[in-house]
């Protein structure tokens, strides 16, 4: 099964390496920039807003509200 997750993950991120070398916003870069970019792809989906502030619990509240607001 983990086999097959990684396998299938390296045959997206192979696909979605030549689709942002050819057709994507970075295609004028190279194949290996683009390769980088496709591995971490996932990365960019759950990227956190900078101004939420974990150091305490009443810090990320607030800094919560005023994101949410």
């Amino acid at each position: 099964m983990k086999q097959g997750l990684i396998g299938g993950y390296l045959a997206i991120t192979f696909v979605v390496s030549i689709f942002m070398w050819l057709f994507g916003e970075h295609s004028y870069r190279s194949y290996s920039y683009n390769i980088g970019k496709a591995i971490v792809w996932p990365v960019s989906i759950f990227k956190s807003y900078p101004e939420i502030d974990g150091d305490s619990t009443l810090k990320f509240v607030s800094s919560y509200k005023e994101v949410a607001s």
